[in-house]
Parts: structure tokens; sequence; C-alpha cells
């Protein structure tokens, strides 16, 4: 906490944030020509436009809202000397002024200006009579930045840290509101800017777990600003901050490095050169005194001889004097100490070092304002532990829908593989046993005698008499079932007559006839429907209609490997037509749920494999 509570962190952070105000003064005298001035950086020339513009003005209004801009613009360029001229002249305008709101943002505008000078008196009275208006006349803006500035002023002054707090969750609190537009730039930068302060403050409060919440939120705001270059530079460097503060240095390098190179982009020399010494800080602070040396002299590169930046030129000085010492160059060491102690006694001249001790004592806040703070403070505390809850159940919730919903697809896709696998797996079993039946078929006579006929593959389809055979056999149990016999037919008969189904469908190739039905299977193997019913079913678990859908498919799919290996033009429809099937609605329909692929998604995956596995598919469809 010592760290981050030293004066070049807070004199860092103050000066990042000096020039982010940009706010015009009020929506109805927005002038574009000056706000794209300010935004390239041509401060001089937004000045000397709204000089004219005091000039032509024919209202105290427009006089106020143009002096207002020049305050900022002076603001920006840390010009604090003309900046108090002008905010003299703003003060002896605002008397003849009617407009509240406008009145409002000049008390704003000025107690920045003041937080600026370090007048912390001026500072907190201003930005309270800012903050008194903006309540009357409901002004969310105000209330968001006047807040915001007052925690940032206790922050950069090293005062009341809890009180800065309450100031801050006000702040973000406001931002919050319902009518408060986030839409608009100008008032999503103030929003920023306060959970970048509050950032920063719960890392001098040992909160780094809420530093890194507020500032990686603060982070996802930025990207949906259109010009968001000083905030997503300040953002980064509060981060080097953070991550520095737990010692993670590559994180903090690199942050720190995407700040320094948005600041190069733009050529904003203050802010390459608070980076460079912020990098000769990271690597002072890990023992890295090479590295140390060699930034701040980079940041020597880029300082302004006319401006007495007292805390952080001393603050660098004093690393590059240690780390001089450290690897025993104590020339340079002694050299860069006694610029370090000129730097000091200046500083001292300028009695900052007493202001920083008496800030304390000189900011004085109302009694009833200190009990209302302490107050919130806890009720805000409350409201953000439920807040936070309801957003870990809601993404718990979230989170486990996404899971299960993904877990849901997944097994979706692994069934319908697996559901292809195992329709091959057996189809290949069915084929082997077909081929070893082929050779040596058993055939069973009646359920009390069993005849073992051994077969000839070759004289297979010639033997009428073994059909012949079968066939009384099997009409004799018909007759034998009707005349309530006890008639048991064996798993072998079944077998034997499931495997003739298939020889007759493989032979003839009778699944190519889209009429055909099974009673004309019936006629060709000379059984009944009830033997070629329980023949399909205790051998195929399944019916007819799908046994013949398979063949089907597979006849599909041999037609679409060949015509793909001997590159001929591929018609879905002639296919279709020649596979047996008497719709494409029902030919789409059964392809898809055997194959789990449209016909054409089939094709494509075909093309897409190697010719290894065209050849392989070509082999199985072939047996």
């Amino acid at each position: 906490m010592k760290k981050f509570a030293s004066p070049y962190f807070i004199t860092s952070l103050f000066i990042c944030l000096i020039g982010i105000f940009k706010v015009q003064a009020q929506s109805k005298y927005k002038d574009h020509l000056i706000e794209k001035l300010n935004k390239s950086y041509q401060f001089e020339k937004s000045i000397q436009v709204a000089r004219f513009m005091i000039l032509k003005a024919n209202s105290n209004e427009k006089k106020l809202y143009y002096n207002n801009l020049i305050i900022g613009a002076y603001s920006n360029m840390e010009k604090n000397d003309s900046m108090l001229i002008y905010m003299k002249y703003s003060l002896e305008l605002l008397p003849n002024v009617q407009d509240s709101e406008l009145i409002c943002y000049t008390y704003l505008r000025i107690g920045i200006g003041y937080k600026n000078i370090l007048d912390i008196n001026n500072s907190s009275l201003y930005l309270l009579k800012a903050i008194n208006i903006a309540k009357k006349i409901n002004c969310l803006f105000v209330l968001v930045k006047a807040y915001s500035e007052l925690g940032n002023l206790i922050i950069t002054e090293n005062l009341n840290m809890n009180l800065a707090l309450y100031y801050l969750n006000i702040s973000i609190k406001y931002s919050n509101d319902r009518n408060y537009d986030i839409n608009n730039s100008e008032k999503l930068a103030s929003k920023i800017i306060a959970l970048v302060l509050r950032g920063s403050l719960y890392s001098i409060l040992e909160k780094t777990k809420e530093g890194f919440n507020d500032l990686f939120l603060a982070k996802t705001l930025v990207n949906k600003l259109p010009n968001n270059v000083d905030l997503l530079k300040i953002v980064n460097n509060q981060l080097s901050f953070l991550y520095l503060h737990i010692n993670d240095r590559k994180n903090s390098e690199k942050y720190i490095n995407e700040a320094l190179k948005i600041s190069l982009a733009v050529n904003d020399k203050p802010s390459i050169r608070y980076s460079y010494r912020y990098m000769a800080e990271i690597g002072f602070h890990f023992k890295d005194y090479y590295k140390a040396i060699f930034y701040s002299l980079k940041a020597d590169n880029y300082s302004d001889k006319n401006n007495e930046e007292f805390v952080s030129k001393i603050y660098v000085d004093s690393i590059v004097s240690l780390s001089y010492q450290y690897i025993g160059e104590y020339e340079n060491a002694l050299k860069y100490y006694k610029s370090y102690t000129e730097l000091k006694n200046k500083y001292y001249e300028k009695n900052r070092f007493d202001e920083l001790n008496k800030l304390e004592v000189l900011f004085k806040v109302e009694e009833n304002e200190k009990k209302l703070a302490l107050n919130n403070l806890e009720q805000t505390k409350d409201k953000a532990t439920i807040q936070i809850l309801l957003l870990i159940i809601f993404l718990s919730i979230l989170i486990l829908v996404i899971f299960f919903g993904y877990k849901y697809l997944e097994n979706k896709r692994k069934k319908i593989i697996f559901k292809n696998i195992e329709n091959s797996d057996k189809e290949i079993n069915s084929i082997k046993d077909w081929h070893e039946w082929r050779n040596n078929s058993k055939i069973l006579v009646n359920s009390n005698l069993t005849v073992q006929t051994a077969v000839d593959e070759n004289n297979l389809y010639n033997s009428p008499e073994l059909v012949n055979k079968q066939t009384k056999a099997e009409i004799k149990a018909g007759a034998n079932v009707e005349n309530n016999i006890d008639f048991e037919t064996s798993s072998v008969n079944y077998t034997n007559l499931y495997f003739e189904l298939r020889e007759v469908l493989e032979t003839k190739q009778l699944y190519l006839n889209p009429n055909l039905i099974l009673e004309d299977l019936i006629k060709e193997l000379g059984t009944n429907k009830k033997y070629l019913y329980y023949a399909i079913k205790s051998n195929y678990e399944d019916n007819f209609r799908s046994l013949l859908s398979d063949y089907r498919i597979n006849h599909v799919k041999s037609m679409i490997v060949e015509s793909i290996k001997n590159k001929k033009k591929i018609r879905i429809e002639e296919i279709q037509e020649s596979s047996g099937f008497q719709s494409t609605a029902s030919f789409f329909r059964v392809f898809k749920s055997k194959t789990g692929l449209t016909p054409l998604e089939y094709v494509e995956q075909v093309r897409l494999s190697n010719i290894n596995s065209i050849n392989s598919l070509s082999e199985v469809m072939a047996i």
C-alpha cells in the first residue's frame, strides 16, 4: 500500500486524468469545430476559435460557454496561469447568467481547474456547488463527473481513502441510472473514468480483485467509444500499475507497452514520457537495473524543459541514481543523486511538501455530508454484494445452459456417428454370416430331426430340390400350426430362410423394383408370411421395409462412389430412380435416417475423402 501511495504513482494517475475532460458546457451550445480541434489535440487553434466566438457572442451565456472551452484547452495544455485568468472571467460572468445547467457545468469546470493546480479548498468548494445545482435540476452527467473528481482529488492528495471510495461509488451509482445516456460518448467516458479511479483506489486499499474487475469493465466500455485513444491509454496504465502490485511483470510490461504504442501513435509527449518512466520503475522493481536506466534516459528525451514536474522527476532521478549504484557505476550514481537533491530543494521552495502534509486538514466537508457518506457507504457495500451475487448466479446459470447445450449437441452428433458405425458393423457381420451359410448351410426339416447338408456355393442357385424340400417343410409346419399341433421351428430354420432371402435379393437385385412387396418374396421363396416375418425379425432386428431400404441405400452409395471414381457427373434424381425409390421425398428421408447425412452431403464427404478411403469404401460395398 505504501508503494502505491507513493508520490510518483499518485502524480502519474493525476496527470493521466488531467486532459480527459473535453466535455462541452451544454448540449445546446455545442461547437463542432472546437470539438474536432480538441479531439485532434489542436488546443491552441481551438482557443483562437473560442476567443473569436466570444467577441461575436451576443449573450452572456454564449460568452460563458466559449470561455469554459478555453479553460478546458489550457488545462489540457497544462498552462495553469492562463487557465486561472479565464476561470476568473467565468466567475465574473456567472451572476449575469440565468441558465442553471450552464452554471452547473461552469462550477464543475472551475472545480476541476482548481484541482489541477492543487487548490484543494476552492476545488472542493466549486465541485460541491456543482453537485448541489445538479441535484436540483437532475443533471446526472455533472453528478457523475463531480463525484468522480472529488474522489480523484482525495486519491491524488493521499487523504481519506474511504471517503474517496464513497464518492466514486456515488459517481458510478449515478452512471448506472436508467436515465443516464451511456450511448453518448462523453457520458460513457465519464463513467469509464470513475471506474478507472475506483480500480486504482482499490489497489491502494489492497483490494486487487475488485480493482481488476473495475479496470477490465472500463476497458470493455472503452472499446465501445469511437475516439478512445486517451481513455484506452489511461486504462492500460492503471492495469500495468495493478499487475506490478501483484508482482506480475509480464502483464505489467504488456499493458504499459500498449499504452506507450498509443502515445507514440498520436505523438502525445507527456504520455510517452510517463510510460517510459513507469517502465523504468518496473525494471527497478524487478532488479533489472540496466532496463531501469535505459527507460529513464528515454523518458528524458521527451522531457519538457519548461514544465517543472518535480514529483515524477525526483522519483525517476532517485531510481537512476540507485540503479547506477547497484551496478557499480558510482560516478553516474553521484551525478543523478545531485540532480535529485536539486529538484528536491526546488520542490520544497514551492511549499509543495508542506502542502501535501496539510491537505487532510485543509480539506473540509460539512458534517452532514460526512455522516451521509458513511451511511451511504455501508448501503452501497450491501447493494454491491447483492448485485455481485445475482451476477454470479446469472453467469453460473448461463454457463450451465451453454455447457449442457453443448453436451446435448455433442452427444447427438456422437449418436449419429455411432449409429452409422453400428449399422456398418451389423451389415459386415451379416455379410460374414451369409458367406458362411453359403459355404456350409444347415437346414432343419422339422423340430425333431435336423438334416445337415453341405451345399456347394457354385450349385446354390441351381438346387430346386433344396428349395422345394424346405418349402414343403415350411408348408407342413404352417399346416401343423393351423391344426393347433405343437410345432416349433428352430432358430436355424429362420436363419437359413433369412439368408435365402438375402441370396435372392442380392443375386436378382429385386430391391431395385420400386413396387416390390413382401408377398412377391414369399412366392419367390416358397414359404409363408409368418415364417418370413420371424426370419427377418430374429436375424435383422427390424422389419422388411427397413431391410429393403438398407439394400437400396447401399446401392445408392456404391453408385455415388463409382461416379466420383470415374469422374462422372452425379445426378441424384437418376440415382434415386434406379435404386428403387418411388419418390424423391422418401429417398431423401430414408437416406438421412440411415446415414445421418443428406445425399448431397454424402457426395461432398466422399469427394473430400482421399483415394484410399474411397477405395476401401468401394471394397466394403462390393462384398
